[in-house]
């Protein structure tokens, strides 16, 4: 009878340490989708013209771009091009808008990058 009541108590233990994880869990994932991104923008004049921070859950650099930002693009085989952005135009042949992320040169175009958390997205009008 003894080892009936342990492993019973044992059992409720392992039960309610179950719970208490997975509730500990989903609390911190529901926080962990909220990024904080930076988004600069710099004209050819090496002028800064826009620095942005935003609380996000989106996972696209795209997504937050056409919701907060007046800009233009063209689908390309590749995914999305970004041609202007506020009062920068581009041509893409004399000009384009550089990416970089954490100051490294990103070869993924604004449709393919995924925001992570502190990220910070330089976007430079560069003369070709």
């Amino acid at each position: 009878m003894r080892r009936l009541i342990i492993k019973i108590v044992i059992s409720l233990i392992l039960i309610i340490a179950t719970i208490l994880v997975v509730y500990y869990f989903k609390q911190n994932k529901q926080t962990d989708d909220l990024k904080e991104i930076t988004i600069i923008v710099v004209n050819k004049n090496e002028e800064e013209i826009i620095n942005d921070t935003y609380e996000v859950k989106k996972e696209s650099l795209f997504d937050i771009l056409d919701e907060n930002y007046e800009i233009r693009y063209k689908e390309d085989i590749y995914g999305k091009v970004l041609y202007d952005i506020e009062n920068i135009k581009t041509d893409f042949y004399t000009s384009y808008i550089a990416i970089y992320i954490n100051d490294e040169y990103s070869n993924l175009g604004i449709s393919s990058i995924i925001l992570k958390d502190n990220m910070v997205i330089t976007l430079k009008e560069t003369i070709i």
